[in-house]
């Protein structure tokens, strides 16, 4: 019998940039093909958050393979082995968010360490693929999270501060499996 030939998995490291709390990856320049039924897998140092403009597609989370279209939404947590594949190689918009969540929630509860440690451990549970119409409430504050990179408005820090502490608490109630709220 043949050795199974063993999958490569690629680490990607990106940095929130200094001062602030989350590295948002937007706009045009992420309106491409991914992959090509690309198997080999990847992981980040960060959390991702992706949401779906435009395009169809399968991700690989792991071991499970997820469709994707217009309005999904993924939530990656650190170091899950996962890949991005456009259907028939077509342009697909996705725009992302990278952030630290321990980071966050130490800020959010310094004296805490025992509940961050048990939000980190249901945030670092499972990757989500949500699709359209999935979790209103948390595709609602992802988008506006991505507003909020975008137009840098007065007091943007103290706003995406609020907005990421909610996402990742909801993220953390586990009730974002599709078809679970």
């Amino acid at each position: 019998m043949a050795a199974r030939k063993k999958q490569e998995i690629e680490f990607r490291y990106y940095e929130v940039p200094e001062g602030e709390q989350v590295l948002a990856l937007l706009g045009e320049s992420w309106r491409r093909a991914y992959g090509d039924d690309v198997s080999s897998l990847h992981f980040h140092n960060l959390l991702e958050i992706g949401f779906c403009l435009e395009g169809t597609g399968h991700m690989v989370l792991d071991e499970r393979t997820v469709s994707y279209a217009p309005g999904s939404l993924t939530v990656i947590p650190q170091n899950f082995p996962h890949v991005t594949n456009s259907w028939m190689s077509s342009l697909s918009y996705w725009e992302y968010l990278f952030l630290d969540p321990e980071a966050i929630l130490n800020t959010a509860y310094p004296e805490d360490g025992i509940f961050v440690h048990k939000l980190m451990d249901r945030i670092n549970h499972d990757a989500v693929c949500l699709d359209a119409g999935e979790n209103e409430e948390l595709v609602s504050l992802v988008r506006m999270a991505m507003e909020e990179c975008r137009d840098r408005k007065s007091y943007s820090g103290e706003v995406l501060r609020g907005i990421l502490l909610s996402i990742l608490i909801i993220v953390a109630r586990n009730d974002i499996e599709p078809g679970g709220g």
